[in-house]
């Protein structure tokens, strides 16, 4: 971590971990898997984030990470070798601003952008319509409001994919991700003596 000046901060991570067998789904036949120990899988990679204080209430972050996570040895099926994990995209970002104010109000819009990532452990799945293999990239929105009104009292109102993007998470059978959720509620905090 490095705090460039006053009122920002970055941070940065390189990692490089080996795991003996994660267990995944493997296909076993045309549209059948079977969850399966991998043999042993590498998943190095580096994280960047940033974030910097524009005002005592006002605050902007940013990151990004990149992820290279294949497998490395799988005596079982050694054509699985030199292929990604499923589900873990290789770029991945995140970008927020927040403003916080208890006297008025706390509220966070954050994105998150998700880079293309492969459906099976043969790397080989397309979206219905696409001829690139992997389930193409995405970028939701989401954003949270709260305000405190005393001492033991919370208002809270959220929305998850604020703009109501649709995503694949699997093409076979065909499915996308969560659409737009809303929520909201009070909290009250008890305390005792």
């Amino acid at each position: 971590r490095l705090e460039a000046t006053r009122n920002v901060s970055i941070r940065s991570t390189w990692y490089d971990n080996e795991v003996k067998n994660p267990v995944s789904n493997v296909t076993i036949g045309t549209n059948l898997q079977q969850g399966q120990n991998l043999g042993r899988t590498r998943i190095h990679g580096w994280q960047d984030d940033v974030e910097m204080g524009l005002s005592p209430s006002l605050r902007v972050a940013g990151g990004y990470l990149f992820n290279i996570a294949k497998v490395t040895e799988n005596d079982a099926n050694p054509a699985l070798v030199g292929l990604y994990l499923p589900q873990v995209p290789k770029h991945r970002g995140s970008a927020s601003v927040s403003y916080s104010n208890p006297r008025y109000l706390n509220v966070a819009v954050m994105g998150t952008f998700f880079g293309r990532q492969y459906d099976d452990d043969l790397n080989t799945r397309t979206k219905p319509g696409e001829t690139e293999p992997g389930l193409p990239p995405y970028g939701i929105l989401d954003m949270s409001a709260s305000r405190d009104f005393g001492r033991n009292l919370e208002v809270f109102f959220g929305v998850q994919n604020l703009f109501d993007q649709e995503y694949y998470v699997q093409p076979q059978p065909t499915t996308i991700g969560s659409p737009r959720l809303v929520n909201g509620g009070i909290r009250v905090r008890w305390s005792g003596r």
